[in-house]
């Protein structure tokens, strides 16, 4: 057998290289820890301001609608008593023809149809 000294100095050796190892270990699992943390908070930062970008749009948006929508509503109903005028004034039915026929106000009334139609995203 070898002198014990050497041995037991060789041993302290080994077991020195392997708590350098497992400390280099947990230092390097830390790390990647730490990596992930910020990355998932990254992540998390950059879904929030995706999502609130996204609600302030949609907001914006809606209230755009909802005045295109007012609009349409205020030309078709004054398109209509125009239209109610002009009929009430008839005397006969060749006036009532003619005047149904000239009325462009009927065009106004379904082209602000085909518009809020379109402006919805439904095709009209």
């Amino acid at each position: 057998m070898k002198n014990p000294r050497a041995v037991a100095q060789r041993i302290a050796e080994l077991h020195n290289e392997g708590m350098k190892l497992s400390a280099k270990r947990v230092e390097d699992t830390k790390r990647s820890v730490e990596d992930a943390s910020t990355v998932g908070e990254k992540v998390i930062w950059l879904v929030e301001n995706a999502v609130e970008d996204a609600s302030a749009r949609t907001t914006e948006e809606t209230v755009e609608l909802g005045h295109k929508l007012l609009d349409f509503a205020h030309m078709n109903a004054n398109a209509y008593f125009d239209w109610l005028h002009e009929i009430v004034r008839v005397k006969s039915l060749s006036d009532f023809i003619a005047v149904c026929i000239k009325c462009k106000n009927w065009y106004s009334i379904s082209q602000t149809a085909s518009d809020s139609g379109a402006l919805c995203g439904v095709g009209a």
